[in-house]
């Protein structure tokens, strides 16, 4: 809860009964003000009367007043924590088209005998026969296969980092069997590569966001 309540709590038995009923309360309801310093500030008095007040004070980081140089008045600011849900880590399934070719594809699919299932009469043997013979061409040129997929990414990452970043793990690795100079080196380098790319990314990232500021404010 915030506001200029005009109860002064910073010397409340000086200044009326105001400030030491919103003490009362503030005790009573488990409230601390994150203020702590005069908010109105004038030739012959200092107050607090612009209170921020809170039941959880370990939710903020930093708390203060700032002089607008326009009022008597300081302008009161609080910095929050800020936290957000990590997503999972999964395994998915998928087929694969790593290795696809469009040509072979219908070339092979071309020399499948479609006309056997239909010798049945029966309509669910057509259909599951149709389906092994369709399935059998496919899986072998796009099989399926089981991906990891990784929780918790940041939204600027990008396809040159991520490389950058599994080449990291397996020299990393690399390392850790051998224990060499040459692979501490070799990793090393790849490490310093992995934070320029950072940078660049979290730059390229937050420029974006700013130039779709001008089109999408409410986004923004």
């Amino acid at each position: 809860m915030l506001g200029d309540l005009n109860c002064v709590i910073l010397y409340p038995s000086n200044n009326g009964s105001e400030g030491r009923h919103l003490l009362d309360m503030c005790e009573i309801f488990n409230l601390d003000c994150l203020i702590n310093e005069p908010t109105r500030l004038t030739t012959t008095s200092q107050t607090l009367i612009d209170v921020l007040l809170t039941n959880n004070k370990r939710r903020f980081l930093a708390s203060g007043t700032l002089e607008p140089h326009v009022s008597d008045h300081r302008l009161v600011f609080t910095v929050m924590r800020a936290s957000h849900r990590h997503k999972k880590s999964m395994m998915i399934t998928s087929r694969s088209y790593k290795c696809y070719d469009k040509e072979k594809f219908l070339s092979d699919l071309s020399a499948v005998p479609f006309h056997v299932p239909f010798i049945s009469d029966d309509v669910d043997d057509q259909v599951w026969a149709f389906h092994h013979l369709f399935n059998n061409v496919v899986s072998e040129h796009a099989p399926v296969k089981r991906f990891h997929f990784r929780g918790g990414h940041v939204p600027y990452i990008t396809p040159e980092w991520r490389r950058a970043i599994r080449l990291r793990k397996r020299l990393w690795k690399k390392y850790m069997r051998q224990h060499s100079e040459s692979s501490w080196s070799a990793y090393k380098k790849q490490r310093n590569v992995c934070t320029s790319l950072r940078r660049k990314a979290i730059g390229c990232h937050f420029q974006s966001k700013a130039r779709d500021s001008l089109s999408k404010p409410q986004e923004f």
